[in-house]
């Protein structure tokens, strides 16, 4: 984290109220560039008490669909599963929270393999890499899905 803080210093963020209607708009209107700066501004100044501490508040409201913003979560699934649990405040989560992030982290890993895959195929065919990861892919089929191939 002290390193994350170092390279990337807090962003200037909306405030936790605004924050779902800010990642709306920018979600809307396509601006990426901002969706990124929010990323690394929640991922820089990251506190999951905080996050705790709005699901909280959302469930208090009844706001039960989703109390926390999208971003916030894709920003949690950046982090290594090792590292969330070292960080404050991951106890206090809900399950439901710790399950979404997992899942997020599961489909940003199965983008950067699928990119990587497309990537090395158009290069060099089938390098040592892409062979390290068909061997992850074949050990450990429960971790990742792959889309039927009738539906491609």
């Amino acid at each position: 984290m002290a390193w994350l803080r170092a390279i990337y210093p807090p962003q200037g963020l909306p405030s936790p109220e605004h924050l779902q209607e800010v990642e709306c708009l920018a979600r809307e209107f396509r601006m990426e560039a901002l969706l990124h700066q929010m990323k690394l501004g929640i991922a820089a100044s990251f506190d999951l008490s905080e996050v705790a501490a709005l699901e909280q508040e959302a469930m208090r409201r009844g706001a039960f669909d989703s109390p926390i913003a999208s971003i916030v979560l894709e920003a949690m699934s950046e982090f290594a599963l090792d590292e969330l649990k070292e960080m404050p405040g991951y106890n206090d989560l809900s399950v439901s929270v710790k399950l979404q992030v997992a899942r997020q982290r599961v489909a940003l890993l199965e983008r950067i393999l699928e990119h990587d895959r497309a990537d090395l195929e158009s290069r060099h065919g089938a390098s040592t890499k892409q062979k390290v990861v068909r061997a992850c892919v074949l050990a450990h089929p429960q971790l990742f899905r792959a889309c039927p191939e009738g539906l491609r």
